[in-house]
């Protein structure tokens, strides 16, 4: 029963690895759409159907050019369907181990709190390394059609990048504190206090974890701050969807807090 407890982790972890793969996949597909769609873009597409129409179709610039952004929303498409379907065979996977766990007989809080800390960190880090938001502003212009003037995927990682690279260095050092080096500080000492190998320093990991206690919905706020921060110029002409990313990190979210109250209540 061991055995198979422990199975779940490294099919979970090469899930998540074809998780991130197939969500940059997605994305690279459709930032390649999106630059098809651009005004640049757009407006050679209308010249290149004139000429079509002009030749009597002789020239088929216009419609090879069709195709090749079917072709490229549909491999958009295809990655991200990908992604989803192995994020719900993780989610699904992970919600029997839980389950399984928690009302099997034999299997005490520590060893319950443990397994579920260690699910947080797949979920942790797919959650700040796969897309959390992605943002289109579009217009619908006479004759040229639908035009893309921006499209942005954004990770955790990636927007704390982006913030530094723009000068926005406090920004990305408050989000970077409080969605990553806070997270992974608190997984550690889940990690140290569960293993049983350090029975000394248990009672001081709890009064840390207990201390710290005020700040355990800090790294949920830095993710509402981040969704807030991409949104922010969002309107009639732009759209915001929801990635990845978003999901695994709230599931990190609740399961380390989970586990860090089974060991703060442990007696």
């Amino acid at each position: 029963m061991t055995v198979l407890r422990y199975t779940f982790y490294p099919v979970a972890l090469a899930l998540a690895g074809w998780i991130l793969i197939s969500a940059a996949q997605a994305e690279r597909y459709m930032n390649a759409a999106a630059a098809m769609q651009s005004p640049g873009a757009s407006a050679e597409k209308v010249w290149r159907s004139v000429l079509e129409s002009l030749s009597l179709s002789f020239y088929d610039g216009a419609r090879e050019q069709r195709e090749a952004y079917a072709g490229i929303t549909e491999q958009a498409r295809t990655w991200q369907k990908k992604s989803q379907l192995f994020a719900l065979v993780v989610a699904a996977a992970a919600a029997l181990q839980i389950f399984w766990m928690r009302f099997s007989r034999g299997i005490s809080r520590n060893v319950f709190a443990r397994h579920l800390n260690m699910i947080s960190m797949i979920g942790f880090g797919v959650g700040i390394a796969a897309p959390m938001m992605m943002v289109t502003a579009f217009a619908d212009i006479p004759v040229v059609g639908n035009v893309v003037f921006r499209f942005e995927s954004k990770s955790i990682l990636s927007t704390i990048g982006a913030l530094m690279h723009a000068g926005n260095i406090v920004l990305a050092l408050l989000i970077a504190i409080f969605s990553v080096v806070l997270p992974l500080a608190k997984m550690l000492l889940l990690t140290i206090a569960l293993s049983g190998h350090f029975p000394s320093a248990r009672e001081r990991i709890r009064g840390w974890l207990h201390a710290i206690g005020k700040w355990s919905m800090a790294d949920v706020f830095a993710v509402a701050v981040l969704v807030a921060y991409l949104a922010s110029n969002t309107d009639a002409y732009s759209r915001a969807d929801v990635g990845i990313g978003f999901y695994f990190f709230a599931a990190y979210c609740l399961l380390s807090l989970w586990a860090a109250q089974a060991l703060l209540t442990e007696r």
